[in-house]
């Protein structure tokens, strides 16, 4: 009797666990996330309306411009921030480039911001970014998707998805492109 119990409670129990998104909230976004979520996102980070966007009604294809999540093993995940040698605006300070990088077994996602900065200013963001990455054990990304590419390193091919980044989620929390852009409830 205590077994079938068990199985019982741990039916319904395991699916909370593994991923947060309810059935509810995938029947009104079902094209929104495009992993798993490992429990991190939530129904405001869904809602594209709050970001001035309709929620997407199909898988990126590039043809149109929605925002996605995807969630990755923090490990398999990269910032770089380069200094590109010069500045567009002719101040003192060069400009940089900031990205994210996700790897998977097949694929790398490529998460570039909408312009480049001075250094100094992309420089926080970049620890802003490590920061709320720091100890987790996944994070979640989302951006507009605009296309991929097949290349060939060292003999080697590689399919490379560009997306411009909006925002970044972990369980310790929301790091935006723009500001307030997390909508979190101060």
């Amino acid at each position: 009797m205590n077994l079938k119990l068990f199985f019982i409670i741990a039916g319904i129990l395991f699916p909370i666990a593994v991923n947060a998104i309810n059935l509810d909230l995938k029947k009104r976004y079902p094209f929104t996330v495009l992993t798993d979520d490992h429990g991190i996102l939530t129904d405001t980070d869904l809602n594209s309306h709050l970001d001035g966007v309709f929620p997407p009604t199909e898988f990126p294809s590039g043809k149109h411009f929605f925002l996605y999540w995807q969630c990755f093993p923090t490990k398999d995940v990269r910032i770089n921030l380069r200094d590109i040698g010069y500045s567009s605006h002719h101040l003192d300070e060069n400009d940089s480039e900031l990205t994210i990088e996700a790897y998977t077994g097949s694929a790398k996602y490529q998460y570039g911001m909408r312009r480049d900065w001075p250094v100094s200013g992309n420089k926080k963001n970049f620890q802003r970014y490590q920061k709320i990455m720091r100890g987790q054990k996944y994070i979640c990304l989302e951006g507009t998707y605009f296309f991929y590419k097949d290349v060939a390193t060292d003999g080697k091919k590689e399919r490379i998805y560009f997306w411009t980044f909006e925002k970044m989620k972990t369980k310790r929390g929301c790091e935006s492109y723009f500001q307030g852009g997390c909508h979190e409830k101060g």
